[in-house]
């Protein structure tokens, strides 16, 4: 069982120099927690996710709501690449499932990103998907 067979190929990403407001509107359009940034190739670089958003925020830090706004438009500002992550599990189009399925469990993810053998993204597998593959065999 191929990871090509039941991977979502309907995938957003955006480039490392994409202002971190337009990533927030990605996020909340299409109703992800994570997004894949590529370079002009379209080769995976990293992710950011909401929780990448948050922790730059340190809202232990914040004393006043003043405070948090000053930081969410000084962040707005800025690009993805200032909270990229890096050294995120890719699995091939190819990989059998069970290499998705370790590297979901290992690194305690809800899905990783796929791509082809130009390391060119093209689409994830999610663990719904992964628990589709099990039913349907």
């Amino acid at each position: 069982m191929k990871v090509k067979n039941y991977m979502t190929r309907d995938i957003t990403s955006v480039l490392e120099d994409t202002s971190m407001e337009y990533l927030i509107k990605v996020l909340f359009r299409h109703k992800r927690s994570t997004i894949p940034v590529v370079n002009n190739e379209n080769k995976v670089i990293g992710s950011v996710s909401t929780t990448n958003i948050y922790e730059a925020l340190q809202p232990g830090q914040i004393n006043h709501s003043a405070d948090l706004e000053d930081l969410l438009r000084t962040m707005k500002e800025k690009k993805v690449s200032n909270y990229l992550h890096t050294g995120l599990p890719i699995v091939y189009e190819n990989d059998e499932i069970i290499k998705a399925i370790n590297l979901l469990l290992r690194n305690n993810l809800d899905a990783i990103f796929v791509v082809n053998n130009e390391h060119i993204l093209t689409g994830f597998i999610s663990s719904i998907d992964l628990l589709a593959s099990i039913i349907k065999h």
